[in-house]
C-alpha cells in the first residue's frame, strides 16, 4: 500500500493524505468530508459514518492521513455504473485516521460492550464478514483476482473497526 499512487485502482486499502472539509451529524453518525488531493478529482469524498467520540477528535480544515477501503462503484447521472478506471469513481469507508504523526487512540466502549454480550459479539463478527464477502464479490464482478484468505483478512479489519479498535 503506497501513500497517495495515484493509478492504482486495484488497491482494496489505501493509506492517503487528506484535508478534513467538513463535518455533520446525520441519522447513521457523522459523515465527513475529505479533499484527497491523489484522486485528482474536482470533488471531495464522503467516508462512512462514525461516532461523535471519533468525530470529536477532528478539526476541519486540518490535514489527516487516512486508512480507507473501496467500496462500490458509483453510478453515473444517467443511472449506469461509472467504468472503475479512477479512484473517485468509488465509494471509499473510512478504516483509520491519523494526523500526521500521531495515532488515534482506539475507543475501549463498543470493545468492552460486545465482550460483556455474545450475542452482540456474534452479531458484530457476522456484520463485518457480510460486509468483506460484498467487498470480495465486487471485486470477483469487476474482474479482480480475490483468495477466500483475503476476504478473511478485511473481516478482520471491519470487525475491529466495528469494535472501534481501527488504527
Amino acid at each position: 500500500m503506497s501513500m497517495n499512487d495515484i493509478d492504482s485502482v486495484e488497491e482494496t486499502m489505501i493509506v492517503v493524505n487528506a484535508t478534513l472539509r467538513s463535518k455533520s451529524e446525520e441519522a447513521q453518525g457523522w459523515k465527513l468530508i475529505w479533499d484527497i488531493p491523489s484522486f485528482n478529482s474536482n470533488y471531495d469524498t464522503d467516508t462512512n459514518r462514525i461516532s461523535l467520540e471519533q468525530a470529536s477528535r477532528f478539526t476541519v480544515g486540518n490535514p489527516y492521513t487516512i486508512e480507507l477501503v473501496r467500496q462500490n462503484l458509483k453510478r453515473n447521472k444517467d443511472g449506469s455504473y461509472k467504468d472503475g478506471s479512477r479512484r473517485y469513481d468509488y465509494y471509499w469507508g473510512l478504516l483509520g485516521l491519523t494526523e500526521p504523526g500521531t495515532q488515534p487512540t482506539p475507543t475501549s466502549g463498543p470493545a468492552v460492550a460486545s465482550s460483556q454480550d455474545p450475542t452482540r459479539r456474534s452479531i458484530e463478527r457476522q456484520t463485518a464478514l457480510i460486509q468483506a464477502t460484498l467487498l470480495g464479490a465486487a471485486h470477483v464482478s469487476a474482474g479482480t483476482p480475490l483468495e477466500a484468505l483475503d476476504v478473511l483478512k478485511v473481516a478482520d479489519v471491519f470487525h475491529a473497526w466495528i469494535q472501534g479498535n481501527q488504527a
